[in-house]
């Protein structure tokens, strides 16, 4: 058939309105036509803090953007910077990383400054603080060294939209002389005079070296003499630190010895066994002790008169034996068997955990997860279980964490291999309160 030339304008218009209208549509409906471009996820912080605290005979890390203690976990874009501080407490704590370590960390207060890490190298009283930076993502957990059931962990992302790095050559270190150093001449030991008394550091408790009675924390001395404190085996970090009374002076003679740093305490900061000292006492007088550590490690010194009476107590000529000082408030767990710490018995409302106490009674433990477990788990709270606990007269506590029924749906969809949680227990008594941590590592078994 043939077209007039005067109806080719309308031929034109139809072929447009097959063709261009039906891809006009395809663009809006289908994936031809260019979407916005979504807005990129914003990058956690790149600075966080850290707040050490003590409670009790052990303590807490925190996150110091906000106030819920129970939150010791951080979150940064990587080559961010956190910031660790322990403001004001007297027992010794640091931050020591469990597996991966942090790029860079430097101690800004507190006694020395020592290489880092661990932040600060030892076990400090407070004041003390330090920077850490981290350039590779990944979850780095840390512990204290002094208390390991204080835990925390810093989350560091990957930056949204990092460009791929490009290899660049590296060039090759020109030697350099290296420096003859001069030995220096060693000093002489300080004259020290011999000990009368021994004091042992265990864990967790001080003891007359000469006694059977684990405890007998107590040594007598005359004025002049001196008495040997020693921490010769165990797995833990002690010292010991005096309250009012000094000695006249002190003498680090085994172990780390920390330079710049007056003595007592012996030693400066908590130590690992294997360290020994000695103290002398020139006035007569009652001189206690503590652990620094661990506060409710306690002892005694009594330096009594030259003619051997010991200083006179107004009005009475000496204590009845049933006066004994009443023992501190202290909790804390015993390690976990791994075969009963499972997700399946926690689910199933069958995760016991037990510990130790002294001078304490009622209080509760709660079970945490932290904020990217719970994430993962489809959970609002952190918490994944509690049971109300009692510290009995044998100085044992037992609990069966219970969880609630959106926890239970949540653990049995869980097909990970193992949820690291923390367990955290609160006992008050007559003796005060007193709170402990412990990470628990929850296996895939039933």
């Amino acid at each position: 058939m043939r077209i007039r030339r005067k109806h080719w304008p309308w031929l034109a218009c139809a072929v447009m309105a097959a063709i261009g209208f039906p891809a006009l549509a395809q663009g809006e409906a289908g994936q031809a036509a260019p979407r916005p471009a979504a807005a990129a996820a914003a990058d956690p912080p790149a600075t966080a803090s850290v707040i050490v605290q003590t409670v009790g005979s052990s303590g807490l890390f925190y996150d110091g953007s906000g106030s819920d203690t129970s939150d010791n976990q951080v979150e940064i874009v990587a080559g961010g910077k956190v910031t660790f501080s322990y403001p004001t407490g007297t027992l010794g704590h640091n931050v020591v990383f469990n597996g991966p370590q942090p790029t860079s960390c430097v101690q800004t207060e507190g006694a020395g400054p020592f290489p880092a890490p661990p932040l600060p190298q030892y076990t400090l009283p407070a004041p003390w603080a330090g920077d850490c930076t981290f350039d590779t993502p990944g979850t780095y957990a840390f512990h204290c060294n002094a208390h390991p059931e204080m835990t925390g962990s810093v989350v560091v992302d990957e930056p949204s939209g990092s460009p791929t790095p490009t290899p660049t050559g590296t060039a090759t270190p020109t030697p350099t002389a290296t420096a003859t150093v001069s030995p220096t001449p060693t000093p002489s030991p300080p004259q020290l005079r011999p000990t009368s008394a021994t004091i042992d550091a265990h864990d967790y408790f001080f003891q007359d070296a000469a006694a059977a009675d684990q405890g007998d924390n107590t040594v007598d001395v005359q004025p002049g003499q001196s008495v040997k404190f020693e921490y010769p085996a165990g797995a833990n970090f002690h010292n010991v630190e005096f309250n009012d009374s000094k000695p006249t002076t002190c003498e680090q003679t085994a172990g780390v010895v920390l330079p710049g740093i007056a003595l007592p305490p012996l030693p400066a900061v908590p130590l690992g066994a294997g360290w020994s000292g000695q103290c002398e006492f020139d006035q007569p007088g009652t001189y206690t002790f503590f652990c620094t550590a661990h506060n409710y490690m306690t002892g005694t010194v009594v330096v009594g008169a030259p003619d051997g009476g010991g200083p006179p107590l107004a009005g009475i000529a000496s204590l009845p034996d049933f006066l004994a000082p009443a023992p501190r408030a202290w909790v804390s767990f015993d390690p976990p068997r791994r075969a009963s710490t499972t997700i399946a018995k926690l689910a199933r409302g069958a995760l016991k955990l037990t510990g130790h106490c002294t001078s304490v009674g009622d209080g509760k433990v709660t079970l945490t997860a932290s904020k990217a477990q719970a994430r993962r788990l489809h959970l609002r709270s952190r918490t994944l279980g509690t049971a109300t606990a009692h510290c009995e007269d044998n100085g044992l506590f037992k609990v069966t964490i219970k969880s609630s029924a959106a926890v239970k749906r949540a653990l049995k969809h869980y097909h990970g291999k193992a949820l690291k949680v923390t367990a955290t227990v609160t006992l008050r008594g007559a003796g005060g309160s007193s709170s402990s941590k412990r990470p628990v590592t929850l296996g895939g078994g039933k």
